[in-house]
């Protein structure tokens, strides 16, 4: 009885290990990866609004290069910067959550420059979300 009560304490330590390192594991940079798609935030949005199924397959999950004009910038109570590309749609942007491990210089990031964007899409949710964006051109 003691050795199988041991065994179970073994395994769900291993498990509890195993799951703190998978959860905390280091990530590839994104500015280090290559882009699986490049596109303009106008187009990126329109393939959302015309068939946003077919959209999720190509885009989500996939490292996407985003150019565009800046429309905003702010940061979030934790200090997460975001910038919004303009679409030409004034109820949809391109929501690019900056990776807090590489941030841009905020000086050069000002409405209406000229930008380029890489980062992992995570899907539509009103915006076409980008999460740990960088800043590959800036113009």
């Amino acid at each position: 009885m003691k050795k199988i009560l041991l065994f179970l304490l073994v395994l769900i330590i291993g498990g509890i290990a195993f799951a703190y390192y998978y959860i905390n594991r280091p990530v590839d940079a994104i500015s280090s990866q290559s882009a699986d798609i490049k596109i303009t935030a106008a187009a990126l949005l329109n393939a959302f609004n015309a068939n946003e199924m077919q959209a999720d397959s190509l885009y989500t999950s996939k490292v996407i290069l985003v150019s565009g004009k800046i429309l905003k910038v702010n940061k979030t109570m934790d200090n997460t910067l975001n910038i919004l590309l303009d679409t030409g749609d004034p109820m949809s942007t391109i929501l690019c959550q900056m990776d807090k491990s590489v941030m841009p210089d905020t000086n050069k990031l000002v409405p209406g420059a000229n930008v380029s964007i890489k980062g992992v899409c995570s899907g539509f949710l009103g915006d076409v979300v980008l999460d740990r964006a960088v800043v590959i051109e800036g113009k």
